[in-house]
This record gives structure tokens, sequence and C-alpha cells, in this order.
């Protein structure tokens, strides 16, 4: 087995006196530094960093990294985003002329084949993105603003980027209270909440109708609503400097020092598992919380094994699994495993052979996206076929290079069933089945 420009050390740690640790893996990034961003794309992990953009799949155990010679606007990356088509998005705030200040370079779409660039993202040139949002309509919503200094944000319009076309909201022209939009979550219908680095409440939206929720006329139980959450049972998680506030459509409960175990009020971020449960990071970047339905557990930077690494993004994949971001590292909690993986590399981890990957999603409808690695050049092709042996479509017909590949199936115009996709590259030939339903 070769890995050319990388070495992979495995090692296998165990801690008997800490049943956390035992369940925590480190992915060390090499070149890639300070994760700013985390998003999700099934259970492979896309991290915005300082360096350009990195690609984890820890099924495959493969580490691909973009930089703007591959298509990004430029290598410091500070927002990612994966809407439900499978499109990536990535922001981009590079350190301005005052060191304390930012430059924006608009944001950039990569739909695993092609970048598509979009250098400004609204009426004032130079804005950074400081919030990146995604609905079920493949609705992008981006708040922006030009960041004084690392804490210190001028917020100035929300834009949302629907059908290549650029729309622009405020309180003036909306229901939103404020153009300080911090967070947003959709529920599984729809309607769309949105919270405030600012004190004036919490927002619902459901294409019609806007009504704000403040401490006046609910139990909210702080204004400030700079993250939100959903859980699985489609109760709403507020987070705040105060504490977290859960409204499940008709009764609001707090938790905070008063009523549960929560080490700090200040919450950073929320996120929703997919049992039910809901993920926090505490302000101080160090600690999270983890909320099980019924009570919080607490894990602090000893327990979790990140020494005095900074937290600076949480997420959950689609096996339940939790990532964090983080500046020197990437780490993941999924329960079970005791394995420490750490990686060392000047440039990137390659392929070390052949692997045609299962499409994802699968089942799917109208597209899926099928992804494979080249140790090499190699001429490749990929083609479809139905289950009577008929070729249907060839996707790739060519020379391509070493590396991780994925090439997007349009089945738009196919009939629902089982197809097979095979690829052939070099000596070899491997094949993957699946299930388009309409």
């Amino acid at each position: 087995m070769k890995l050319r420009h990388a070495l992979i050390v495995i090692l296998c740690v165990f801690f008997p006196c800490e049943a956390l640790c035992e369940s925590w893996s480190q992915f060390e990034t090499g070149s890639i530094a300070n994760i700013n961003s985390i998003a999700i794309e099934g259970n492979v992990i896309w991290c915005a960093t300082d360096n350009g953009v990195m690609r984890v799949d820890p099924d495959y155990n493969t580490v691909r990294k973009y930089y703007e010679i591959d298509g990004l606007n430029d290598n410091t990356v500070n927002l990612a985003i994966v809407d439900n088509q499978g499109n990536k998005w990535f922001s981009f705030a590079e350190p301005g002329p005052r060191g304390d200040d930012q430059v924006g370079h608009g944001i950039v779409r990569f739909d695993s084949n092609t970048w598509t660039k979009y250098p400004e993202i609204s009426t004032y040139p130079g804005e950074v993105v400081l919030f990146f949002f995604s609905d079920s309509l493949n609705r992008i919503w981006i708040t922006s603003g030009f960041a004084e200094h690392h804490s210190s944000f001028d917020y100035k319009e929300i834009t949302l980027f629907s059908d290549n076309q650029w729309y622009y909201y405020s309180p003036e022209n909306s229901g939103l209270r404020s153009n300080r939009v911090a967070a947003m979550a959709e529920e599984k219908d729809g309607v769309l909440w949105f919270g405030y680095n600012s004190w004036v409440g919490v927002t619902r939206f459901d294409g019609e109708n806007w009504f704000t929720y403040t401490t006046e006329n609910s139990g909210l139980y702080d204004d400030h609503s700079w993250t939100i959450a959903i859980d699985t049972s489609n109760k709403k998680w507020i987070g705040s400097v105060y504490g977290v506030s859960c409204f499940n459509d008709t009764t609001w409960t707090t938790y905070n020092w008063d009523n549960s175990n929560l080490l700090f009020v200040e919450v950073m971020k929320l996120k929703a598992g997919t049992n039910n449960d809901i993920w926090l990071l505490y302000y101080n970047k160090k600690d999270i919380a983890h909320f099980n339905g019924e009570t919080w557990e607490n894990f602090d930077k000893e327990a979790l094994g990140i020494g005095d690494d900074m937290i600076r993004d949480i997420a959950v994949a689609e096996d339940g699994s939790l990532w964090l971001g983080c500046e020197n590292g990437l780490y993941r909690f999924d329960g079970q495993k005791g394995v420490k993986w750490v990686h060392v590399s000047d440039e990137s981890i390659e392929p070390i052979e052949n692997t045609l990957l299962q499409n994802h999603p699968n089942p799917f409808n109208a597209s899926t996206t099928i992804s494979f690695t080249l140790p090499g050049v190699n001429y490749v092709t990929l083609d479809i076929f139905n289950l009577a042996g008929h070729r249907v479509e060839r996707l790739v017909d060519k020379y391509m290079n070493m590396g991780f590949h994925s090439v997007v199936w349009d089945a738009a115009g196919y009939s629902s069933g089982i197809y097979i996709y095979r690829l052939k590259a070099g000596d070899l030939t491997d094949t993957g089945r699946m299930m388009l339903v309409k």
C-alpha cells in the first residue's frame, strides 16, 4: 500500500477512565488551518478553513482538499453549507488592510463537478457573509455586512438567492425585526424561523405571514436569539446569552443555571441530533452539552480530549455522529469507536486504489451523485444500465486525473426502478446498484 506525499499514522488509543474519550476520533488536518465551519452531506464532512476547503469521508478514510486554484474565490473560507440537491456553498473572508478587519469575496457553489462563482452577493461591494442558510426549496439566505473587527460586525442586509435571482429583505419590506439575522432553522412543513444577534426576539415565517415572539408576548426567556435548532419532534430550540428556550408550539420551557445542570448560560451554537436530542456548544468554545430528551450532560475539554483546542463549529452527520471543527483539528464522536486516527500531510491524502462508492442519496428521486477515487491518471467510463442490460446513459468518457471525483446523474427522464452503474478505469471494472423512486 502506498500513500504519495502523505503519512498516515493510525493509533488505537483507549481511555478506560473516561468512557467518552473511548468514543472520540481526531482527524488532524495537516496544512489545513482553523476549521471555521462544518457542513454535512450524508456522512461526508465539508470544512471551511483558513486555508481552503476540506472534504472528509470517514466511511472510506479519504480526505480531499480544495484551494483557489481548484475553483475557490479565495483560500480564506469562513462558512460552508450543503443544500438538499447536494450543492456545496462556500463564502470567503480574508484579512483586511488593518489586520483585524475582513474583506469578503462573495460565494461559490460546487456541484461536485463544477465551481460557479458569485463574486458580489449584495449592493455593498466587499461585504462579508456573516450567516448562510439553505431551505428546502434550495433558496440560499445570506446575511452580509462588514467585519470591522473579529468580534464586531456591521450588518447591512439579508439577501435571498433563488432561481439565479437576487432578492433583498429588510425590516422595511418584510416582517423581519432586524437586519442582524444570525440564525435560521426550518420545520418539516417549510416554516422558517429567524434568530437575531440583537435583542428583538425570534421570528416565524410560514411563507405568507410573519410573527415575532418576544419576552413580552410569549414564554421566550431572552430576546437575544442568535442560534436556533429544530429537533426531530419539531420542537424549536433557541439559544441566547442567558440560556436555552424550547417551544413545542404550545408551551415554552427554559433551561438555565437555575433549573438545569448547564455549565454556563451563554450558548454559541445549537444543533439537532438524529434521535430527538440536542447538542450545545458553550460560548467559551471549549465545552459542549447534550440533551437526551430529559436531562443535559456536560463534556469539558478534558472529557472531549481536545486539550486547549478551541471549538469553532459543531455538526451532526446522518449517522448521528457529532463533529467538532477546531482550530487544530477535526474530531468525531460516534458513541462506540475507540480509535484515534491521525493524518499528517504536506498537501493532501491521496487515494491508494481505484474505488467506486455507493451513490448518494439512494433511493433517490430525480438525481443522485456517484463518486469514485483514482490513484493516477486513467481513461474512465461511467455507464448507467437498466435491469435488461441496456445502457441508458454514459456519464463519463474521458481521461481523468488522480483523486476523488463525483458525477451527478439526472434521471428526471427515466422511470422508477433499479439501475446499475458501471465504472471502468484502468484495470478496474466495478458496478453498483441504485433505486430511482418517483
